[in-house]
């Protein structure tokens, strides 16, 4: 196996992820601040101090330390300890399905930082059928759902294997169907979030109105992680939504296609134009919405936010297509700055990466083909603040694609940047997360609230 970050293929799909300090200042800060790097607008400094080897499961960090490397990239996981034993279950692509394992392993085994603790584990259930997800662990149960097709709105039958019993039970046979094609979640709505359907554009968007309704009000525009995700489940929507409502934003999350539940050609039509076809879909859905359909958004203070892919749509945005200045503030968190590099700062096989964004695995060419969709190579015109926010034992972007972002914004002087570095992995449930979630408020009231920007042109 070769080193994540260095230009090599990684074998076997398996990528080997080493925890670095990477400079004496990051891990004092770490220390100090309790957990949090804040940025002072100085050079953050990757030069290897020390090192810590950990093999992460490709594509998801288990937060407890220990060797765990799997043959392939996973989708989901859930892990739940009866007495003395862990049961793993997780799924994964093989061909067109998603296969489920469960797998069981002595709890010192898996809590030996030494080992790899799936070479010991014994697989106890596959299943093969059907598009498996909505996996969660429950009590002595792991419950998830099996769909005919990856669309989610076809039908799906829920199951549950019993670890005591070791038996499967299936629970519910549903359908979220109408009869005109749409999906039933899309008549849902949950405290202040609704859908919206935008006609002009053609695209779905979920809003979540702010505390107060009555008043003219900045709102935050949501790129979705992925590319590919599933419609985001309106009941359960991230807390840090609901905070930037709580604020006294709109929120406002364009369904762009690639997203998953409206129907495969939406979904298909993101194939081979990442970073194009998505990035129109959440320019247009933000004009249209804030002009044509809510007229409680205030158009001149509009901010972006994105985590992970959506984190890789608001820095190409925030370069290629804000010259005009439609969004006044941008978030990124754990998201990729240079696509370039991307391929060997991922869990992912650097080669199936280079296919999927470039069309090519041959290094040289890659880099050219992806020019036009990398962030990188608009950093020059980034003219709004900034902030990053990135977890250093992130597996499946590496964290230094942030700490480039920022110290190439510096060298190009924008002023307005500042980067925040925590633990977490990739994922919300960062440590320390009120402490971000605040941070990322305050980075939005600073550009939204306190300066009543104009902005250069009508919409």
């Amino acid at each position: 196996m070769k080193r994540i970050f260095r230009n090599y293929p990684i074998a076997n799909d398996v990528a080997e992820v080493f925890h670095y300090d990477y400079s004496d200042s990051i891990s004092s800060c770490m220390k100090s601040m309790n957990g949090i790097f804040h940025s002072q607008n100085l050079p953050v400094n990757l030069n290897l101090r020390s090192k810590r080897h950990t093999l992460a499961v490709p594509g998801w960090d288990f937060d407890n330390g220990n060797i765990l490397s799997l043959p392939t990239k996973i989708c989901e996981w859930a892990v739940g300890a009866i007495e003395d034993d862990y049961y793993i279950a997780y799924t994964y692509w093989s061909g067109n399905s998603l296969i489920l394992l469960v797998s069981k392993v002595h709890k010192r085994l898996w809590l030996n930082p030494e080992i790899n603790a799936f070479d010991c584990a014994r697989n106890i259930l596959t299943i093969k059928k059907g598009i498996n997800s909505h996996l969660r662990f429950d009590g002595a149960k792991f419950l998830w759902r099996t769909y005919e097709t990856a669309v989610i709105s076809s039908s799906y039958k829920s199951y549950f294997y019993d670890i005591v019993h070791g038996n499967v039970v299936q629970t519910s046979n549903t359908s979220t169907v109408l009869k005109n094609g749409y999906p039933r979640q899309l008549l849902i709505e949950h405290g202040r979030a609704h859908f919206v359907f935008l006609r002009r554009c053609g695209i779905y968007c979920i809003h979540i109105y702010p505390k107060k309704r009555d008043i003219k009000a900045p709102a935050i525009v949501i790129c979705l992680g992925g590319p590919f995700i599933k419609v985001p489940d309106i009941r359960f929507l991230p807390n840090l939504y609901h905070h930037f409502s709580n604020e006294g934003y709109h929120v406002i999350i364009p369904l762009r296609r690639g997203v998953i539940g409206l129907s495969s050609e939406w979904e298909q039509e993101l194939y081979g134009r990442y970073g194009i076809a998505d990035v129109e879909d959440i320019l247009s859905s933000t004009r249209e919405f804030v002009m044509e359909f809510e007229p409680t958004v205030d158009s001149n203070r509009l901010g972006l936010y994105g985590a992970s892919y959506g984190g890789y749509s608001a820095l190409l945005i925030n370069g290629k297509h804000n010259k005009e200045l439609l969004f006044k503030s941008v978030v990124s968190h754990c998201g990729v700055y240079d696509l370039s590099t991307y391929p060997f700062h991922s869990s992912g096989n650097a080669r199936d990466i280079m296919m999927e964004y470039g069309h090519t695995d041959d290094i040289v060419a890659y880099a050219k083909n992806v020019i036009d969709i990398n962030p990188a190579s608009f950093v020059n015109d980034w003219n709004v603040s900034t902030l990053l926010v990135h977890t250093i034992d992130d597996t499946t972007t590496w964290f230094g694609q942030s700490v480039s972002a920022y110290n190439a914004a510096l060298k190009n002087h924008c002023r307005n940047i500042s980067l925040i570095l925590t633990h977490g992995g990739h994922s919300y449930n960062i440590s320390k997360e009120e402490a971000i979630e605040d941070a990322i408020v305050n980075h939005f009231n600073t550009a939204l609230k306190t300066q009543q920007t104009k902005s250069l042109i009508t919409i």
